[in-house]
């Protein structure tokens, strides 16, 4: 990312939601630490502004969202890909809202109504410029459309 207070943003937003409503605490990529490996299947999920393009899109290891689900629902067995794809999507949706407040951008237009689904391509994410952070050992990816986001500016 070129814009280093827009990249501290985001860093923020995303610890912020991993650790309050995950207990999890994310490693960003700089570089020294290893990435974790890209696993074969993932989730996806996004958000963007209604009328718009996508704003913020997250990807993540099946392990991640289990976890993720774990902590959330406070359930280790039983879970459906449903459920999953819910948690994930509601993770999205925060991160989302999270940058916009932080960056005090104009929100009239309001955010879309997140998406998420289990990919089994890996194509898109690999192509998709974003941070990778590790956590726990899981892999996460979170892409932000920067002219997106500076359009609400």
């Amino acid at each position: 990312m070129k814009n280093k207070m827009l990249e501290e943003t985001i860093k923020a937003a995303v610890c912020e939601v991993f650790e309050n409503m995950y207990f999890m605490f994310p490693e960003w990529s700089n570089g020294e630490a290893a990435e974790p490996e890209m696993p074969q299947t993932l989730f996806s999920a996004s958000v963007g502004m209604n009328g718009g393009g996508e704003l913020v899109v997250l990807y993540a290891s099946t392990g991640l969202v289990n976890h993720m689900a774990e902590s959330f629902l406070g359930l280790s067995h039983g879970l459906e890909d449903e459920d999953l794809v819910d948690i994930f999507k509601e993770a999205c949706n925060v991160v989302a809202g999270n940058i916009v407040t932080r960056m005090e951008l104009d929100t009239s237009m309001g955010l879309g109504t997140p998406v998420a689904k289990r990919l089994f391509d890996r194509t898109l994410v690999q192509r998709s410029e974003g941070s990778v952070l590790n956590i726990d050992g899981e892999y996460l990816k979170i892409v932000v459309n920067t002219e997106e986001l500076m359009g609400l500016k």
